[in-house]
């Protein structure tokens, strides 16, 4: 989220309404979050105003758009064959979270990596790796339903 040319991270608590493709993808990889158990309505409620409780997961970086490109792959190329290739690990990641991407800047012939990837859109490159084994793990079991 940008204010002032500043980018600041948000909580949104995730709901079919505003991330349906996360809420897919994290069903398909953990069966145990929160929203798949019952809860009553004062749970929901306060869940939902207690952002930073202590039973936060660390940071992920959850790439979706893996939902997306195998989604269109099995819709558009049903008899499909794949290879793909791409880096499943980066040197200079960013600390802290899994998945977290290289964001760098070229200057004055240099490669300057940044600390954080709330930087401006255009100016830096950012680099995911691929999570094979996920990547993988989501094909087969898109697979198994089509």
């Amino acid at each position: 989220r940008c204010h002032n040319g500043d980018f600041h991270k948000q909580f949104i608590p995730i709901t079919l309404h505003n991330n349906p493709t996360l809420i897919q993808y994290l069903s398909i990889f953990n069966n145990h979050l929160p929203y798949s158990k019952i809860r009553s309505k004062i749970q929901e409620t306060l869940a939902t105003y207690i952002p930073f409780r202590s039973n936060l997961t660390p940071p992920e970086l959850v790439p979706t758009n893996y939902m997306n490109l195998l989604t269109t792959i099995f819709n558009c190329f049903p008899n499909h064959r794949i290879i793909l290739s791409d880096f499943n690990g980066l040197l200079n990641s960013l600390p802290g979270s899994k998945g977290a991407p290289v964001v760098q800047i070229r200057y004055n012939g240099l490669t300057v990596p940044a600390a954080t990837f709330l930087v401006k859109p255009g100016l830096f490159d950012i680099f995911f790796p691929t999570d094979s084994k996920g990547l993988t793990c989501l094909y087969h079991h898109l697979l198994d339903q089509h």
